[in-house]
């Protein structure tokens, strides 16, 4: 399964359809960048990995979400 088939299944489910999810593959070509769009992803990185990008667009996810159940307690 690659991760358009797991995105599918992810937002197939109710319970998966929120959960936020990044790309990431070394398919850096433009077309692949297009198609990782048009699917959706929250985000899509390419090989290698700049951690600093990927822990900010974690924090930039998952933000919101921490913001959101703090304030449903």
């Amino acid at each position: 399964m690659d991760g358009y088939q797991v995105l599918a299944r992810l937002r197939a489910m109710p319970e998966t359809r929120a959960t936020p999810v990044v790309g990431i593959s070394a398919n850096a070509m433009t077309k692949d960048i297009e198609r990782a769009r048009a699917a959706r992803f929250d985000a899509y990185l390419t090989k290698p990995i700049d951690i600093p990008a990927l822990l900010q667009i974690i924090d930039g996810l998952l933000a919101p979400a921490a913001l959101t159940d703090a304030s449903s307690r």
